[in-house]
């Protein structure tokens, strides 16, 4: 299945918020299939572990002055996404064909999303009020593994609702490991941003040296799996030819900017130049990304 071009391209999480409130093809009129709407409901909820990474990123990036009005952007979109993705999980949405979750595990996990992005979008506020320093970047910092960790209850929850039949329970799996290559990437753009932070600041980078190399693995073993599917881990493979190919496409981007990662997966500070054009070349990555996962939703 071909993907339809988008007429129009405006970073990462334009395409994002496109992915949210555009219509996908109906498996019949006036209605969506149980299994088409988990992929979608899966496709959302995953992408807010990218946002929960998103956010850090692009603060980090703020406070070093690069490129100030794409990460600007990208933290007002990804402040106004995640919030809105809660809304349309819990209340339904008439222009995604999508009814409300009703499964009471979901519904309790969207709750305590909710908790766990409060503190984050007051921090965001003030950020983007003109207090970008180190603390409020600390803050951020500070309050992401609850972030991420309540986005990921969110992924099991909805996929375990699927995990009866066994091909479905295969494909959700695949479906969320490429939806978790936008988290993973981002994550690591997020720890390599931090990791020159602290360099300037003259702190301790292990954490962060540690996270970016567990990251950078990961991704790495992830496509890996991806691109042929595994049996044994119950990973469904590529669903047809264009997904292949999306997945190739990641992948020479993903080489083009590994070499970039090398001082600090060593836990040394970028280059400022270089982690900007890191960061440059990333906003080309994630729509990549995007396109792959659309190729899972839409199999």
């Amino acid at each position: 299945m071909a993907k339809p071009p988008l007429p129009l391209r405006i970073g990462a999480l334009a395409l994002a918020a496109i992915a949210l409130t555009t219509p996908l093809p109906l498996a019949a009129a006036g209605a969506r299939s149980p299994e088409e709407t988990l992929r979608i409901e899966l496709d959302m909820a995953s992408r807010q572990r990218l946002l929960s990474q998103r956010v850090i990123s692009a603060a980090c990036l703020l406070s070093l002055g690069l490129d100030p009005s794409t990460q600007e952007l990208a933290l007002v979109e990804a402040h106004d996404i995640f919030a809105a993705t809660l809304d349309q999980l819990e209340q339904g949405s008439p222009a995604m064909q999508l009814p409300p979750v009703s499964d009471p595990v979901v519904r309790s996990t969207i709750t305590q999303a909710r908790l766990a992005w409060a503190p984050v979008s007051t921090v965001i506020d003030e950020i983007l009020a003109g207090d970008a320093g180190a603390e409020r970047i600390g803050a951020l910092a500070a309050a992401e593994p609850a972030l991420l960790t309540a986005s990921l209850n969110l992924v099991a929850a909805l996929g375990a609702t699927g995990a009866q039949d066994p091909t479905r329970a295969a494909e959700a799996r695949a479906l969320d490991m490429a939806a978790r290559q936008r988290s993973l990437s981002q994550a690591v753009m997020k720890e390599a941003c931090l990791i020159t932070a602290a360099g300037i600041a003259r702190i301790d980078p292990a954490p962060h040296v540690t996270a970016l190399n567990t990251r950078v693995t990961m991704f790495e073993d992830s496509a890996g799996t991806l691109r042929g599917g595994d049996p044994d881990l119950g990973i469904a493979p590529p669903p047809g030819p264009d997904a292949e190919t999306a997945l190739d496409t990641v992948q020479e981007t993903w080489q083009d900017m590994r070499g970039m990662l090398n001082p600090a997966l060593e836990g040394q500070p970028m280059d400022l130049d270089t982690l900007e054009d890191l960061a440059r070349d990333y906003e080309l990555l994630l729509p990549q990304l995007e396109d792959v996962v659309w190729f899972y939703v839409n199999r």
